[in-house]
């Protein structure tokens, strides 16, 4: 149970940094999209929040209930060397979650440092670069060049005395596919599986996407500064289809361990009003940061769950 809920927090966790690194990285408004586009491509380093918030009903069986959750985050990222802070709070159900992680680039691989219950400890990722690099998630601006099409203009929209250009963006549910599977191959080793654990954790994730469909995020950008000022979209399809999935492949393992006879319940976790909001502000001029000395000093997962099991 232990390391199943580090393995969906890690999940979410590198779905919410893909989408974050996907696009930190008198004009005609295709000008003005091509260079905002362009600037956060190529910005040093910027500061990020994100907002998620909707409603969960899990049902177990003839069990069910509704709960309300929201998700604030902070982060702060840096292009050279490659470093990531990331601090969230998670509130549902009447309680409030905190953590803080920091993921950095060291050998070609990114290493994320997670704080959980005041314990460090660490996990390699794997090759992101790759992942993001195959589904062409990785520049935003290339994309552009190569089929406008992408981008949809939308009504200029005026907030706080601020005037935006607002486009809509379509990523593929191929290319999420594609970038979350070429991530899931190095999770199983990483939380100290081998064997048949590690090929199930990999089917799992990969049942996870394999009805996820297209994200339509919608662009806002600032007229003044030229830079994209945030970015919002709905993830109530994208995350309902993924916990159907989710929820299939725990249901058939726990029927391949108990056998046909077993009698298990029927889950289900729906969500509604899941809604995103990513927001950057300080491209190339956010203050710079060091990974605690605690964290770097922390160990691996797998050491810390052998140590758990040891003590059973």
């Amino acid at each position: 149970m232990k390391k199943m809920r580090r393995f969906l927090s890690l999940f979410m966790c590198i779905v919410l940094s893909a989408v974050c690194l996907a696009g930190c990285g008198g004009k005609s408004d295709e000008a003005l999209l091509t260079a905002s586009v362009k600037n956060l491509n190529e910005a040093k380093n910027c500061d990020i929040t994100a907002k998620m918030s909707g409603k969960m009903k899990v049902s177990i069986g003839d069990f069910s209930q509704d709960v309300d959750m929201d998700m604030d985050i902070t982060s702060t990222m840096f292009m050279d060397p490659v470093k990531t802070k990331v601090v969230s709070t998670l509130n549902s159900a009447g309680t409030s979650v905190k953590s803080e992680s920091y993921i950095a680039k060291e050998n070609d691989k990114y290493v994320t440092y997670t704080k959980v219950d005041d314990e460090w400890s660490k996990m390699e990722l794997g090759n992101m670069d790759e992942a993001m690099a195959v589904s062409g998630m990785d520049n935003m601006a290339k994309q552009l060049v190569d089929d406008i099409s992408k981008y949809v203009k939308k009504d200029d929209q005026e907030k706080e005395g601020k005037k935006y250009l607002v486009y809509d963006y379509t990523i593929s549910g191929d290319a999420i596919k594609d970038m979350i599977k070429s991530m899931s191959s190095s999770m199983g080793s990483s939380l100290g599986l081998a064997g048949e654990d590690e090929s199930q954790m990999e089917e799992i994730l990969n049942a996870m996407v394999k009805e996820v469909g297209d994200i339509t995020m919608t662009i806002f950008i600032d007229r003044e500064t030229e830079n994209i000022s945030h970015i919002e979209y709905s993830m109530t399809e994208f995350m309902n289809k993924m916990m159907k999935s989710l929820m299939g492949s725990i249901s058939d393992l726990a029927k391949a361990e108990g056998g046909e006879q077993a009698e298990i319940p029927a889950m289900n976790i729906e969500t509604s009003d899941m809604n995103m909001k990513l927001s950057y502000s300080n491209i190339n001029s956010a203050a710079d940061f060091e990974i605690p000395k605690e964290a770097l000093e922390a160990k691996d997962i797998s050491e810390l769950d052998g140590e758990s099991q040891d003590g059973e």
